[in-house]
């Protein structure tokens, strides 16, 4: 049984497969302004050039998004700046002009694992355009070991669902907004195009949605630095589990084992404990 949605069903939304991006040689250029025009071709395959939207700013693409989806089919939205970004419990998102990914993709009917999916399809995507060994942190976090490159979000919006993703690219060790925070550059990585790695990112999204459950769980398993972790799990009511995350179940909640039993995580902060 598909995990997310049927074949048939995945080519209405995107109907052909992307084509990959990775064997083309692309130079590197900090902070360049997004080429709409190279992103509408790297994704002809995926979206009509009239459902990309590039802008300069806004206060945040999930928002713009979730209000402006009025069809059934995909759309992206792809901003330089976001003045008003937001991350899980309402955390605030901030980075300079230019030096990141910042775009929320409408997927037109329900995923049950969305930030998951959108999870895998962004740590695959960077591991192949860079060397940077990316992991996730459940629920949300995209990780290069205790360091934080990103972070997805999810929206519901009509029968769909807006899932936004922010990856810091070229953000520079003296604008970084908190200690954890890193980038592609700071891991002294070469940066690919930003919109190589949004049209890689899309396409393997593209493909996850109808992949079985037990092959999407086996690749989130291998990209999990949680799973297999002891942890301190703090719940929004202020209650908090000690214990090993042994996996995560059909609907992406986390699963903790500890003495008292087996405990299910829906929502929350996870800590990796030494």
């Amino acid at each position: 049984m598909s995990l997310m949605l049927p074949q048939s069903l995945v080519y209405e939304i995107f109907p052909d497969s992307c084509p990959t991006v990775l064997n083309m040689t692309w130079p590197s250029t900090p902070r360049l302004p997004l080429d709409r025009e190279l992103l509408v071709r790297l994704l002809e395959s995926c979206l009509p050039a009239d459902a990309i939207q590039v802008v300069e700013s806004t206060g945040s693409t999930n928002t713009d998004l979730v209000n402006q989806v009025k069809s059934d089919r995909a759309a992206l939205l792809v901003a330089e700046e976001q003045s008003a970004g937001r991350g899980r419990l309402d955390r605030t998102w901030i980075a300079p002009k230019s030096s990141g990914l910042l775009f929320s993709l409408y997927w037109p009917a329900p995923l049950l694992m969305a930030p998951l999916l959108m999870g895998v399809a962004a740590a695959e995507a960077l591991r192949s355009t860079t060397t940077i060994p990316v992991s996730l942190k459940w629920p949300n976090d995209l990780m290069v070991s205790d360091r934080k490159l990103g972070g997805i979000l999810a929206s519901t919006s009509g029968g769909g669902v807006v899932i936004g993703v922010g990856i810091n690219v070229s953000l520079t060790d003296a604008e970084k907004p908190d200690e954890r925070a890193t980038s592609i550059v700071m891991e002294r990585d070469e940066a690919p195009p930003r919109e190589v790695l949004i049209a890689e990112i899309v396409q393997r999204f593209s493909e996850l949605t109808s992949i079985e459950g037990g092959e999407f769980l086996d690749r989130y398993k291998a990209l999990s630095s949680t799973i297999g972790s002891r942890v301190r799990a703090e719940m929004v009511k202020g209650e908090s589990i000690v214990g090993t995350a042994v996996g995560i179940n059909s609907t992406g909640a986390l699963l903790i084992s500890n003495d008292a039993g087996d405990h299910v995580l829906t929502a929350g902060d996870v800590f990796h404990l030494r």
